[in-house]
């Protein structure tokens, strides 16, 4: 026998091929189950599925939560980046609503000039609408 040739017994064998093998491990293992994200109607930023629209309730305080929140509750993000100011404020209690969640999302960035890309890594970057009028 060759010196880096060793003997396997039976049992070794079956043990290999039974559990060692990630076909047969798979084979006996249930598919997992989609994500599903549940919400919660009575928390401060509640966010509210309704086959006829959209709806978040929005709290005095800082954006970024906020909107975090939303794109990871609704859009499935997992990172989000910023680009944009991390201080920008939502004044009021306020519930905002809309036909479809990109005009949600249109609506609530609106007034800070902000803009969300999406990207199929599951992350979001935050940044400022560019003005090409102002070069910016």
């Amino acid at each position: 026998m060759h010196p880096n040739q060793r003997k396997v017994s039976g049992s070794a064998m079956l043990f290999i091929v039974m559990f060692g093998s990630p076909n047969a491990m798979a084979k006996g293992l249930p598919a997992c189950p989609p994500l599903n994200i549940q919400t919660s109607a009575n928390a401060a930023n509640s966010i509210i599925e309704n086959s006829q629209w959209a709806q978040i309730n929005l709290t005095p305080g800082l954006l970024r939560p906020q909107l975090e929140r939303l794109l990871k509750q609704h859009w499935g993000v997992q990172s989000v980046v910023w680009y944009a100011a991390g201080g920008h404020y939502w004044p009021t209690h306020y519930s905002m609503r809309a036909a479809s969640w990109d005009e949600l999302l249109e609506n609530l960035l609106a007034p800070y000039q902000i803009k969300v890309t999406l990207h199929a890594n599951h992350t979001a970057v935050v940044d400022y609408l560019t003005d090409t009028k102002r070069g910016l």
